[in-house]
């Protein structure tokens, strides 16, 4: 994976759009202070790929005072071209996020996002062939790291390689074998113990068996006396059920002559009744003219009230369309009074409209002036930029001119060795020359070579002055742009207060159409102009009501009077019916007497068989306690049964029980020969994945491709002179005759022109190549084995510590591999480094979030 161009939005201290592009940089140093935002460069790069970085919260990297950020970031794989575009907001408590990834097909970039995010991140790592945590242990030389497997004592060193190699996944399956060898062992201690409860438990089968026998027979003899008790429980439950019929009989007839004793004193009231009420028939025929009299009063008053009904009913209806007249013109006048009142409103309003435009005028001129002084300064910033861009290309043609005459001088200075001495050569044709001839070269040579001095330390000056012009014009350019960033925010207010004067001019004209309406309405609420046929029509219903003679008092009057007559319409109703029932009355009572006479002799029979009964009952409370004794006997047997009963189902239960355990004993001894053998297994495993298993194989298998990559390396930094061996064993100085000859170890062996020597036996300078050799090789194994190819490099080694000799160093050693990576960038913060690659990136941060610039 080769990245191509950079894009952040308002991502970590980047605010708004940041762009780096890469295309067409091998190798440069991304410099700048620390905090300024150089290792947020790596987030971005990291966080379009994966969505992964150093924060702890994804919500962290979007900048302080922004909702949503984005970051794009385009890239080579193999031939082709790809675009990777994640987007984070947040509004309130929701997160929004988007996933997107671009194939480029020559013309246009094409989608080839999957159905969701997940899918889609599934499908960019697929691409890559390696996950977040393989790129940044690969692909980035982090602080501090470069030395840390060759420091370490040679004992840890397996440790270390096994952590890079993600060998840690080896013990945790060493820790869970050993932690199932654990489990097999408890679960064969739990079996032992269960089958030898089974065993001590079998040994007691001939005493529940005997046990058996003996509660079979006493269950049988038990049920043959339960069932000779049950028989004459029931004899004597036949004698008493006999007599509790007569019982029910005796009270069938007690609770007959209750009620037919209810039924006479019924009768009796009736009677009564009928002779109160045919009393009072015959006094109500004796005031018949009286009644009649009052009901023809009662009827000529309900005639009257029913005129006066028929007159209130079209008093109500023209009552209802005087309200309705009444209503229309209330509402014609609150119309004109709601339109009034609005066109006051909206005048107001407009006033204030007007008076806001007024007083915002000078803030116009004011804003206008300062668009002007903007508008200069944006000149300036052109005009700076365009002097700066000229000075930077006169910078890099003295750089060249000086490389070049550096390069000639130091050709001058070998002809002018090969001229010195008794045997002096011609540095053209390699021929001897005599003393003149190569006293006068030297002389011209030496001449050729002051001028050319003079030339490069003229440039030198020149570039130093130079240089220094274009940091001040950079200076100065940051500053102008940092002014102009109140422009647009400006341009936009001049904008809205332009608006406001010209919105000011249109109310004025609004304004005179409202004014007009309001005197208009004003007129007709003082005038009562509206609604004329509503006027005319209420006029007519007052006259009217006037006409019609309804008035209420001698309807309450007459209401009074057919209340007080009332009684008089029943009462002529009840004398009609008195007329009507006196026969009717009299036949009725005469029926009830005779009834009467009839019930009094019935409850005489029943008394008499009554006291039949009662003699036959006197036997029925010896039966009852006869019952109660029996049943006792029977319960007492019933129990006993039972008891056996429950015995011996126990006893049987026990013998099944018995059976099934010879079963579980057969089956738990087969399970604890099983479990055994897993153990064994899981034991064996247990050892193979350990230390000296399967993970020492894959170290003896990875140490010859990191001694391979590391020697590449070191022969294109020392030309060949040093190599570097890896040795897993070594022997011991001393050791018993019980004891193995050799202890497991990972020593570094590094050879030179001087022979073999441990790593410790080295200076600074080799150890760091040794080094630098190392970790890279690493990094190259572990994208092998993620099954990509390492075409990026990023270091970021802390340089503060190095001198200016270790610092030479690490240029030597990272030129020496460049071209081995498509593209390697170098982070620091050490100004003496940043001149000492071809392309420098710096991020400066300012007030308004960090910037790039590519020199």
């Amino acid at each position: 994976m080769i990245p191509l161009k950079l894009r952040l939005h308002n991502f970590m201290c980047y605010r708004g759009d940041a762009t780096l592009d890469l295309a067409g940089i091998h190798l440069a140093c991304v410099a700048g202070d620390n905090g300024h935002g150089k290792s947020a460069l790596l987030d971005g790069l990291t966080y379009a790929l994966w969505g992964e970085t150093r924060a702890r919260r994804e919500d962290d990297l979007i900048t302080v005072g922004a909702d949503d950020m984005e970051v794009e970031l385009e890239f080579m794989l193999g031939s082709q071209r790809h675009r990777v575009i994640r987007k984070r907001g947040k509004r309130g408590k929701t997160r929004l996020g988007a996933l997107e990834l671009q194939l480029w097909d020559g013309e246009q970039f094409t989608a080839q996002t999957g159905a969701s995010s997940r899918e889609t991140q599934a499908h960019i790592t697929q691409l890559l062939r390696m996950s977040y945590n393989t790129f940044i242990n690969s692909a980035f030389l982090l602080q501090g790291r470069a030395d840390e497997f060759a420091r370490k004592p040679a004992g840890e060193r397996k440790q270390i390689l096994g952590d890079i190699l993600g060998l840690s996944i080896y013990d945790e399956y060493e820790e869970r074998a050993r932690t199932r060898v654990k489990q097999l062992d408890e679960e064969s201690l739990r079996v032992a113990g269960e089958i030898g409860g089974i065993e001590q438990e079998l040994r007691q089968k001939p005493q529940h068996e005997a046990e058996l026998a003996r509660i079979e027979h006493e269950f049988a003899q038990g049920e043959s006396r339960l069932q000779a008790a049950e028989s004459a429980l029931q004899k004597i439950r036949d004698e008493k059920r006999e007599l509790d019929l007569k019982a029910r009989q005796a009270a069938d007839i007690g609770r007959r002559i209750g009620g037919a004793r209810t039924e006479t004193e019924k009768l009796e009231a009736e009677a009564t009744q009928k002779r109160e009420t045919l009393n009072l028939y015959v006094a109500r025929a004796a005031e018949s003219e009286h009644i009649e009299q009052g009901h023809a009063q009662w009827q000529a008053a309900r005639q009257r009230n029913e005129e006066l009904n028929q007159l209130l009913g079209q008093s109500v209806r023209l009552s209802e369309a005087k309200s309705r007249y009444e209503h229309v013109l209330r509402e014609a006048r609150q119309e004109r009074e709601f339109a009034l009142r609005s066109a006051q409103e909206h005048i107001a309003a407009l006033d204030t409209q007007i008076d806001e435009a007024v007083e915002s005028q000078p803030e116009l001129e004011r804003a206008r002036q300062t668009l002007a002084q903007l508008n200069e300064k944006e000149t300036q910033r052109d005009q700076l930029r365009d002097q700066r861009e000229a000075l930077t290309a006169q910078v890099a043609e003295l750089k060249a001119t000086n490389q070049s005459l550096r390069g000639h001088m130091e050709a001058l200075k070998e002809k002018m060795i090969m001229l010195d001495g008794a045997a002096a050569t011609c540095p053209v044709c390699r021929q001897p020359i005599s003393a003149s001839e190569a006293a006068r070269l030297h002389e011209d040579y030496k001449e050729e070579g002051r001028c050319a001095a003079d030339s490069y330390k003229s440039n030198t000056d020149l570039l130093s002055k130079h240089t220094w012009q274009a940091e001040q014009w950079k200076s100065s350019l940051l500053k102008l742009e940092q002014d102009l960033r109140v422009k647009a925010p400006l341009l936009a207010h001049e904008v809205r207060l332009t608006e406001r004067q010209q919105r000011a001019q249109a109310a004025q004209a609004e304004r005179d159409g409202y004014q007009a309406q309001a005197q208009a309405l004003h007129g007709e609420l003082e005038l009562q102009d509206y609604a004329p046929a509503e006027r005319k029509g209420l006029a007519l219903v007052d006259a009217q009501l006037a006409a019609l003679g309804y008035t209420a008092d001698e309807h309450s009057r007459t209401r009074q009077l057919l209340s007080e007559l009332a009684p008089f319409e029943q009462a002529l109703a009840q004398l009609r019916a008195a007329r009507e029932r006196i026969d009717a009355e009299r036949e009725v009572l005469r029926h009830l007497t005779v009834s009467l006479e009839r019930a009094r002799r019935l409850i005489a029979v029943d008394e008499a068989q009554l006291q039949l009964l009662t003699a036959e009952l006197t036997r029925l409370d010896e039966l009852s306690r006869a019952v109660v004794e029996q049943q006792r006997q029977v319960n007492d047997l019933q129990g006993r049964v039972a008891i056996l009963n429950r015995q011996l189902g126990a006893a049987r239960q026990w013998v099944e029980h018995a059976k099934q355990m010879e079963s579980t004993l057969v089956e738990k001894q087969r399970a604890l020969k099983a479990s055994h053998v897993e153990r064994a297994l899981y034991e064996e495993l247990r050892v193979s994945l350990g230390k000296k298993g399967v993970q020492a194989m894959l170290i003896e298998a990875a140490i010859p491709e990191i001694e391979e990559e590391a020697n590449t390396l070191l022969g294109q930094m020392t030309d060949g002179r040093m190599n570097v061996r890896l040795e897993t064993q070594r022997e011991k100085l001393s050791a018993r005759k019980d004891e193995a000859s050799t202890i497991e170890t990972l020593d570094i062996i590094i050879s030179d022109e001087l022979g073999p020597r441990n790593y410790e036996m080295f200076s600074g300078g080799e150890a760091f190549r040794v080094n630098f050799a190392v970790r890279i090789a690493l990094s190259k194994l572990l994208a092998r084995r993620a099954g990509a190819r390492l075409q990026t490099l990023v270091i970021d080694e802390g340089f503060g510590s190095l001198d200016t000799v270790g610092r030479e160093r690490l240029v030597e050693a990272i030129n020496a591999v460049q071209d081995q990576f498509e593209k390697i960038l170098v982070i620091t913060h050490i100004e003496e480094l940043k001149d000492l690659f071809p392309v420098r990136i710096d991020v400066v941060k300012t007030g308004g979030g960090s910037s790039i610039f590519v020199n």
